[in-house]
This record gives C-alpha cells, sequence and structure tokens, in this order.
C-alpha cells in the first residue's frame, strides 16, 4: 500500500498559505504594473491569459493537496476500525496460582480467558528468571505443574468468560517433590495463544515462592460452614430414612387443641372457686 507522510496540519496551512499568497501578489503585481505609467510590457490577453494559468496551477495544487488529507483521513479512518474490530475478537488468557476454599496450604492452578474474543491452541512455556527455557532439572516445580494436561499440552479452546481450575500441589508436600525449600522456587510462565483469525498474542505469569511465606488465615470461610451444617444433616436423615427406625412425631389437629384450652380453663376455674 502507498503511503504519503504528511507531518502535521500545521504544514499543509503553511503550503496552502505560501501558494496563495503567491498567487495574490501577482495578480497584485499584474494590477500595479497596469496603473503604473509606464510601458506595456503585457498586453490585456496576456495578462489575463498569465492569470488564469496561475489561477489554474493554484486550484490544482490546492485539489492534490485536499486530495492527500482526504486519503490520508480515510486510511487513518479505516485502521482505526480495523483496530477495533481486532479489540472486539481479542482473548486475554492469563495463570493464576490462587489457595483452595478447601485450606490456605493447597494451592489451585487457574487459566481463565478474561478477554472479549475465543482463545484458541493456548499454550505454556517455563522460563528462567533470565528468560531462558527452563528445564526440570533447573526448576523443579515445573514437573508438579507438568502433571495437569492443561500445562503439559495445551488448551485447544477457552471461550469468553471460561475458565479452568485445578488443584496443582500443596505446600505440606511440595517438599518432597522438589527436594528444597518450599519458599525457593521461581515460576515464570509465557502463555502464546491465538485468536479465531489465527492472530498470535503473547501473555506471562511469574511468581516468586517466597512471597508465600508466613501467610495465614484465621477461621474458616462461612460456606465451609455451612457446607459442614449440611453434611451433618444430611448424614443423620439418610441414618433415619435407610433403617426402620420411626420418627416420634407428635401431630395435633383443631379438636384436639380445643380440647387442650377446655381442660386448661376448667383448671384455671377449679383453683379459682373458694375452698370448702
Amino acid at each position: 500500500m502507498i503511503r504519503i507522510n504528511i507531518h502535521s496540519r500545521s504544514s499543509i496551512f503553511l503550503v496552502v498559505a505560501g501558494i496563495s499568497a503567491s498567487a495574490l501578489f501577482f495578480v497584485l503585481g499584474v494590477f500595479v504594473g497596469n496603473v503604473i505609467p509606464g510601458p506595456d510590457l503585457f498586453s490585456a490577453d496576456t495578462l489575463s491569459s498569465w492569470v488564469t494559468a496561475v489561477a489554474t496551477v493554484v486550484i490544482t495544487v490546492l485539489t492534490f493537496i485536499l486530495a492527500i488529507e482526504t486519503w490520508r483521513l480515510r486510511a487513518a479512518q479505516t485502521e482505526q476500525i480495523a483496530d477495533l474490530r481486532r479489540e472486539s475478537i481479542q482473548p486475554n488468557v492469563s495463570l493464576a496460582l490462587n489457595s483452595s476454599p478447601a485450606s490456605i496450604h493447597f494451592m489451585d492452578a487457574k487459566v481463565t480467558n478474561n478477554g472479549k474474543g475465543i482463545a484458541r491452541n493456548i499454550r505454556f512455556t517455563f522460563l528462567n528468571r533470565d528468560g531462558s527455557p527452563a528445564t526440570i532439572d533447573s526448576q523443579p516445580i515445573i514437573k508438579t505443574f507438568k502433571r495437569l494436561a492443561m500445562i503439559d499440552r495445551g488448551i485447544e479452546s477457552l471461550g469468553v468468560g471460561q475458565e479452568l481450575s485445578s488443584f496443582v500441589f500443596s505446600f505440606l508436600e511440595l517438599s518432597s517433590e522438589i527436594g528444597r525449600d518450599v519458599f525457593s522456587p521461581y515460576l515464570n510462565v509465557m502463555i502464546n495463544y491465538e485468536d479465531v483469525e489465527g492472530r498470535i498474542y503473547t501473555n506471562s505469569f511469574a511468581v516468586d515462592f517466597v512471597q508465600y511465606k508466613g501467610i495465614s488465615r484465621l477461621g474458616g470461610s462461612p460456606l465451609e460452614s455451612i457446607s459442614s451444617e449440611i453434611k451433618t444433616f444430611r448424614q443423620a436423615f439418610e441414618k433415619v430414612s435407610s433403617s426402620n427406625r420411626r420418627l416420634g412425631i407428635d401431630v395435633y389437629s383443631a379438636l384436639d387443641r380445643k380440647a387442650e384450652a377446655e381442660e386448661l380453663q376448667a383448671l384455671m376455674d377449679h383453683q379459682r372457686r373458694p375452698q370448702e
């Protein structure tokens, strides 16, 4: 595509102003030359031809400049529309490492698409601190993550707002798996993915495990407490429903309530009578 670069609108204005001023000075010069007494260098027809020629050149230059400016604005508008279209289908895949609701010692790996389009061919590459490719020998923590198929083999497709989450490791068992201090690893992951039109995007996830050192949590989640209570109730109800035990339930009807009220009223009347 041919592109014509114009530095700024001020330069265009200066060019137009210069051309217009030159044409104006030429016409004024011709007019002044005809008014001042002296020998006539040009005839009337010659002067008219020169003025027409200069006006034609000025109009041609202005038309050319206007065409260039219109072309430039049209190209900018087309590029802006293309950018808006790309943004409307652009995915944004991220990897997060969060503590599990079950316990703060259990960690879940969560892959999420927070973009506006579908992400395809998601692949994960592990790097060292300096950006070079990492191996299991240099980063034993990689082996723990590669046990997940979505990390090892990648994800073929991830919809808008969709996420994949899975338990990945426990701090209580991580020391025996990597053979070193659980807070020593440094994880650096490069995420490569594509949109529906095949454009490639790159994102990164880095975490230094030392940031988890000293983290603690008091109490439990209210949802966990509710879940535990419901589980206890379900177990108690299953024992009753699965056996031949009968539930001791007293059922009262309207007649029973009326009879009970009459007995209570008779007892109160008896207590109010004077002792004979």
